[in-house]
């Protein structure tokens, strides 16, 4: 244990470190941090670093615990005590998911003491990763001793093992002198200790910014609109599921888009009882939620979040959409099994979005054995027309459309879809100027090769619908809904009725999601999170489908397509 005495030297340190003795963790963690910002020349800096650390891991702020550690590490390299910070800062990277940035700390720690403390707390949290990602990391960290006893812990514990896992395991029970154990499913993943009792009702908890203090009564509509309309379709997903004698206490919290609140919030012990956690809605207050989810075991679910990154940090973590990466990899599938179409031009937009969802394609079509042409980013606005003129240059025009065919030459077909019919092209923007530039360019070269986009398109003002519909167009649609179909119709009735507005897709996201996990939670209680891999998909209330039987986002992409002049879904 860390201690130093400063008594005779600064009160604000001692009443600091008093309010973390007691356990004020979010008042000592405001302390040190006015200590930090107006004492950086007194001697006692490095411990108020890490004191203020230590208070924020404590009051569930991980992210600035780890701020203030890595400043302590790097900046003060001759601190006698830096051990203790490697330590820390080790068990947070762990606890958020990054164990990669958690060994490798470790790895800097030579005291006995220390790092006999270090191999326990590594034990605790590699024992929650599975086994596939347990041989990943031993790859980068063969010799370490708790990663080895895990990984020969966790084989030791198969019913059955490879000639190569066979082999493995005696490799490590040689290497470490250790006599692995065997380790129950509910030890081996993020999911332990969740329980299996059913009880008689679930407590929901809604963590999204209502920022009711910036309401403005004149206003048609409200700034995040789009968490009154989730909030709205929840709570008539609740009262659905009252009427199948599932009973949900729906409980909302006005996070307002401030991590501080967000800290405040989950101070309170009442709320480790939750049995799902709904939102975040901005990635900046994702660390403070997701650091208490994990602390204290309760699946989180976002009902309209595509960010893939949220699921590397916990097996607790669900989206009721399909992430960025499954989309890609969902639909270049699609376009390569089922129309061989194993050529791609991808071109992309600015956007994070536009970037991981061309990167998921690119990926897996170069997986699934084919050719990527051309990958590129493209500027907006006025650059728009000539980077994408760039880009397709290699296709030219269909010559059965341009040239008499005694003119036909190898030169001339060129790489036109006629001469090559495995070629396709995904574009994936959000941006007007861009889809307006690449019709463009097609209706120019005179080329209506296969053409793969998302449903934004269909929402630009810009766009002339024929444009699409006169295309072999694939259209990504991830969170589809069909308006004629009858459950679909009695709930915009309802919400409308409710509400005088017309649900958005957030409406059918907040009842979808409240319809789904309610059930898994009425049948399973928190630990639906061991189920629903062994689940096949099923068909939504207003979704087309929800299946996560190989991943906790959703694994049903939608695609849609233009038949005789109406929007059809041709992946059922």
């Amino acid at each position: 244990m860390l201690f130093v005495n400063v008594c005779a030297q600064d009160a604000a340190f001692v009443e600091a470190k008093k309010k973390l003795d007691q356990q004020r963790y979010r008042e000592s963690k405001d302390a040190f941090e006015v200590i930090i910002r107006s004492a950086s020349d007194k001697d006692y800096i490095e411990y108020a670093y890490y004191f203020g650390a230590l208070a924020a891991y404590k009051s569930g702020d991980n992210f600035q615990a780890k701020e203030w550690l890595l400043t302590l590490t790097q900046e003060y390299a001759e601190w006698q005590q830096r051990e203790e910070a490697f330590y820390l800062l080790g068990l947070l990277q762990m606890d958020d998911g990054q164990p990669e940035q958690g060994l490798q700390t470790f790895r800097r720690i030579t005291q006995p003491a220390i790092k006999e403390d270090a191999h326990a707390i590594k034990k605790h949290f590699l024992k929650e990763q599975p086994l596939s990602r347990l041989r990943t990391l031993y790859v980068a960290f063969a010799q370490d001793k708790a990663l080895g006893e895990t990984l020969a812990d966790r084989l030791f514990s198969e019913p059955t093992l490879s000639e190569a896992d066979s082999k493995l395991l005696t490799d490590l029970k040689f290497k470490f002198v250790y006599t692995p154990e065997k380790t129950s499913a509910s030890q081996a993943s993020d999911n332990q200790n969740l329980g299996q009792t059913l009880k008689k009702s679930y407590t929901v908890g809604f963590f999204m910014p209502f920022q009711l203090s910036e309401l403005n009564p004149s206003a048609p509509q409200r700034k995040n609109q789009f968490v009154y309309d989730l909030y709205e379709g929840m709570k008539i997903g609740a009262e659905q599921l009252l009427g199948e004698n599932i009973t949900i206490n729906f409980v909302a919290f006005d996070t307002e888009k401030n991590v501080s609140t967000i800290n405040r919030i989950l101070a309170d012990p009442e709320l480790r009882h939750l049995d799902l956690i709904v939102g975040p809605a901005y990635s900046s207050e994702t660390q403070p939620i997701l650091a208490f989810a994990r602390a204290h075991r309760i699946p989180i679910v976002n009902p309209f979040s595509k960010n893939s990154e949220l699921l590397n940090h916990t097996e607790l973590q669900y989206l009721t959409s399909p992430s960025y990466h499954t989309q890609g990899v969902q639909v270049s599938n699609y376009l390569i099994n089922t129309l061989n179409k194993n050529k791609a031009y991808i071109l992309y937009g600015s956007s994070k979005g536009d970037s991981a969802l061309a990167a998921s394609y690119k990926k897996n079509v170069e997986l699934k054995g084919g050719t990527v042409a051309v990958f590129k980013k493209l500027g907006g606005g006025s650059r728009s027309y000539s980077d994408v003129q760039v880009a397709l240059q290699e296709l030219k025009p269909d010559p059965k459309k341009t040239l008499q065919a005694e003119k036909y030459t190898d030169e001339n077909m060129g790489l036109s879809p006629v001469s090559d019919p495995n070629v396709h092209l995904a574009v994936f923007t959000d941006d007007p100027a861009v889809a307006l530039s690449v019709i463009s360019a097609l209706q120019t070269k005179q080329l209506n090769l296969p053409l793969v986009i998302t449903d934004e398109w269909l929402l630009m003002e810009q766009m002339n619908i024929a444009q699409i519909d006169s295309r072999d167009t694939y259209i990504i649609s991830a969170n589809y809904v069909d308006e004629d179909k009858q459950l679909v119709r009695d709930f915009n009735k309802i919400y409308s009725e409710r509400t005088n507005i017309f649900p958005s897709i957030f409406a059918h996201l907040g009842y979808e999601t409240m319809l789904y996990f309610g059930r898994a939670l009425n049948k399973n209680g928190k630990n639906f999170i061991n189920k629903l891999r062994s689940l096949p998909a099923e068909s939504g209330a207003l979704l087309h489908k929800l299946d996560y039987s190989t991943g906790n986002d959703n694994q049903y992409v939608p695609i849609l397509k233009f038949v005789n002049g109406k929007l059809t879904l041709i992946n059922p």
